[in-house]
């Protein structure tokens, strides 16, 4: 039987080491209006993951600029998990807590801050 040789990948740097201030240099890309909200809901392998990591990890440069990108983790399941008062994770490795109502409601007041 032939051998194959393994797929070799270029190492690309991760999302949260970029800046994020060099990726938006065009003129032409323009403001949304004063108290929008953007939310992105991204289907699995979209990109999602980097997203919010990028996001989470330039919270300052950001809100410099105006956006809030709330909380203090990279992602908002445990908050949109109280709003749907659905647990998320595998019991079995230590997730499936209950979900509190009160985490939605402490992520929103943030953003109505």
């Amino acid at each position: 039987m032939p051998r194959t040789s393994r797929l070799q990948v270029p190492m690309i740097p991760p999302m949260w080491r970029l800046n994020v201030s060099e990726l938006y240099t065009d003129s032409a890309v323009t403001a949304l209006p004063e108290r929008a909200r953007l939310l992105h809901i991204g289907l699995p392998k979209t990109g999602t993951t980097a997203l919010q990591a990028a996001a989470s990890a330039s919270r300052p440069l950001l809100l410099d600029h105006g956006v809030r990108y709330p909380g203090k983790n990279y992602n908002h399941r445990f908050e949109s998990s109280g709003l749907l008062g659905r647990r998320f994770g595998s019991v079995m490795l230590g997730g499936g807590k209950e979900p509190q109502r009160e985490q939605w409601d402490e992520m929103m007041a943030e953003i109505e801050a």
